[in-house]
């Protein structure tokens, strides 16, 4: 998958839309580490990205666990 942001694209929305397509079958689940980790941002940007789209329901996150997963949206 191709992780530059396509030009005339915001980056906001491009990385939102990175995240989401993340989660797969054979990895559900995502920490906010393991996200920065993953494409190579800042921490705080996985968790404020992470954070917006559990807080609009296309996330679900488990405070047990602090992962996240696809919701209901």
């Amino acid at each position: 998958m191709d992780r530059r942001t396509p030009a005339g694209a915001l980056q906001t929305v491009d990385r939102a839309l990175l995240v989401l397509l993340a989660f797969e079958r054979t990895r559900p689940d995502w920490g906010v580490t393991e996200v920065a980790t993953e494409f190579g941002w800042d921490t705080s940007v996985a968790q404020r990205l992470l954070a917006t789209l559990a807080g609009r329901g296309f996330l679900v996150s488990d405070p047990a666990t602090r992962r996240y997963r696809i919701g209901p949206a």
